[in-house]
Order: structure tokens, then C-alpha cells, then sequence
């Protein structure tokens, strides 16, 4: 991910087929020469057997610095297709998505007193690698896998080329992207923007949140101050230790309507909060590099390796277009239009 939360492509890999093999070569090498050393990774990812197998096999991937956490979507599908119920569903992704442990445990439990196999599936998954609030910061809030699928369907219509046509395509459609946002980033940067745009909009929508608050100090010196929102609970905001009862400054890195509040109530700048890895600099930082043009064929050097000739794959005489192999499930379903269905 960049500064801005937009996908930040690292690596493509074309392989004949998703399996144990293709993963453990694809992440072995991304291991080796993209993962810097003594950095703090998180993966998220489904919980396919080829990852499994992968992470089983590369070393560097069994370090405590590098963390896997499953998509939280790929989850809720999993689990419908054992347990088809829409409020199971509902209380799946609330308990998932909850940054607050509380909460976590009463929609387990909602889950278990409307079906006790159901809670079992889902508490024999570690719970840090599915509920946020056990996450411990690592994935940044971010529970799925959606904007790299997003990304993915943009390259839908490359993956039936022939190879050296499929790399050209996945090539210039990465140059455009890195063009686009170095624009984007200048752009934002003669405005005298501190943070890009879906940054700065999270930062105002909390800013505007803050206006129905109540701030009370408990201790000035070690920070400890008790917030409320009208009627609501008062939460314990605890600057010493970056903490937020809510549990979104800690799992996020995002300071939330209530910090906002008690920034206000001591006239502090909430852009002190913002951790470096949200700031405009360092989304300008990720796209300065140059993807230069490919140079020309009969000037790449010789590498010494035979080229087989690629598999022949014989098409069936059915007439039409080849029918995808991709098999679709529950996270493909989309809701009818027609009125009175769903």
C-alpha cells in the first residue's frame, strides 16, 4: 500500500497454474529481493493451500517480522459456503471488523447461541489473522484483499495473451499508474497539501466529528483524558500510549474523532499524530522512481538459457468463447435489481 491506501504493485509473476510450486517460486523471490531486511511485513492474503504450502517452504517468510493475516472477505465467503444463514453472515463480519475486544466476544457469542458449529469453524482460525481487534496494528485496518483484486480486474483482459504480450500490457499499464500518481502527487504538493487526498479526507471527516464532544482531563502530564459524544459512552483517550478505547488509533495509525477532540481541547496540531507513512512525502518518495522504456529486442543481451516452445493446449471444437475455469462463489453474487428480490 502507498501513503494514499491505493495499491502499490511490487511484483507479477506468470505461472502455469496456482499451485504449492508457483506460490513457493513467486514469494521465495519476492522474499529474496524486494522484502527489505529487518522491515516489519504484513501479508494478507486468502487462506489458499498454495499460501499455506509457500509460507511453509521460504524461510524468510517464517520470521517474526514478517506477519500473515487473512482476508477478512475471503473468510465470510468461506464460512457461508459451510453456513448459510445472512445474520450469521452479518455477525461473521462484525466480529471481524471490530476493533474493540468487547464487542468481538459478544458477536462470537451471538454466533454461538444461533449455531455452535458455525462458532467453532470460526474459533478455530488464530484469531490474529481474521479479527482486527487481536491484529495488533499490523495490517493498518485494511481486512481484505479488495483493492488488489480491483487491480487484478483491471489486467482481466491481459491474461488470455500470449506471454510477451501479457508482460508488454502488465508493463504499460504499470507506467501509466506511476504517471498518474506522480501527477496526482505534485499536483497535491503545489497545493500545500500535507497528506493525499484519502488521508486528508479522514483527517477532516474526524476534525468535523470532534464538534459534539466533551473532553475531560484526568491527567495533563501522562495524557489520560475522557472523552464523550453527546449521549454516548465516554471513551479513555491515553496519549502516553497512542491508545483510543474505540481501538482505531491503534489498529489503524490513524488518530479518530475522538484524539481530534482532546487536540482541540489542548490546542494541539492533530497532524503531529500522523504517523510518516500517511504523509504526502512519502507517497511523492514511492512514485520519483522512473520506469524506463523497454529497449528493443534485438538489443536485450543473451542469457545463456534454451527457450522451450510453449505447450500446446488443444481447444475443444465447441463453438464460442473458451468458458473460464475460475470457479465463482459467494463473494461473486451480486444482488438483484428486479423489486421484491434480493
Amino acid at each position: 500500500m502507498n501513503a494514499n491506501r491505493e495499491i502499490f504493485p511490487l511484483a507479477f509473476g506468470v505461472v502455469d497454474s496456482e499451485n504449492g510450486d508457483s506460490w513457493t517460486w513467486f514469494l521465495q523471490l519476492v522474499a529474496t529481493n524486494i522484502i527489505p531486511p529487518r522491515r516489519n511485513v504484513c501479508i494478507i492474503s486468502d487462506r489458499h493451500v498454495a499460501i499455506d504450502c509457500a509460507f511453509r517452504n521460504v524461510p524468510q517468510l517464517g520470521t517474526p517480522l514478517i506477519q500473515r493475516r487473512y482476508c477478512l472477505r475471503h473468510i465470510r465467503s468461506n464460512f457461508m459456503s459451510q453456513f448459510r444463514s445472512k445474520n450469521l453472515k452479518k455477525l461473521c463480519w462484525r466480529a471481524g471488523s471490530t476493533p474493540i475486544l468487547n464487542e468481538f466476544t459478544n458477536y462470537m457469542q451471538q454466533i454461538r447461541g444461533a449455531n455452535e458449529r458455525a462458532f467453532n469453524y470460526l474459533d478455530a482460525i488464530p484469531k490474529e489473522k481474521w479479527a482486527l481487534c487481536f491484529d495488533g496494528g499490523c495490517r493498518y485496518g485494511i481486512l481484505t484483499t479488495n483493492l488488489s483484486e480491483s487491480f487484478n480486474h483491471a489486467l482481466k483482459g491481459c491474461r488470455t495473451l500470449p506471454i510477451t504480450a501479457l508482460v508488454r500490457a502488465t508493463f504499460d499499464k504499470s507506467v501509466q499508474l506511476f504517471v498518474e500518481r506522480r501527477n496526482a502527487g505534485m499536483m497535491w504538493n503545489q497545493s500545500g497539501y500535507q497528506f493525499p487526498e484519502k488521508i486528508r479526507k479522514q483527517i477532516m471527516d474526524g476534525w468535523q466529528q470532534r464538534r459534539h464532544t466533551v473532553v475531560i482531563p484526568h491527567n495533563y502530564h501522562s495524557g489520560v483524558f475522557s472523552v464523550a459524544i453527546e449521549n454516548a459512552t465516554p471513551v479513555t483517550v491515553d496519549f502516553s500510549r497512542s491508545n483510543c478505547d474505540c481501538g482505531c488509533w491503534r489498529m489503524n495509525w490513524m488518530s479518530c474523532s475522538y484524539v481530534h477532540a482532546v487536540c482541540l481541547f489542548l490546542d494541539r496540531p492533530v497532524n503531529q499524530l500522523i504517523p510518516e507513512v500517511y504523509k504526502l512525502t512519502s507517497y511523492i518518495n514511492a512514485h520519483a522512481g522512473d520506469i524506463m522504456p523497454l529497449p528493443n529486442m534485438n538489443e536485450w543481451p543473451d542469457i545463456g538459457i534454451h527457450l522451450l516452445p510453449p505447450k500446446y493446449l488443444s481447444r475443444t471444437s465447441r463453438v464460442g468463447r473458451r468458458q473460464e475455469t475460475r470457479f465463482q462463489n459467494e463473494m461473486d453474487m451480486r444482488p438483484s435489481r428486479r423489486r421484491g428480490q434480493q
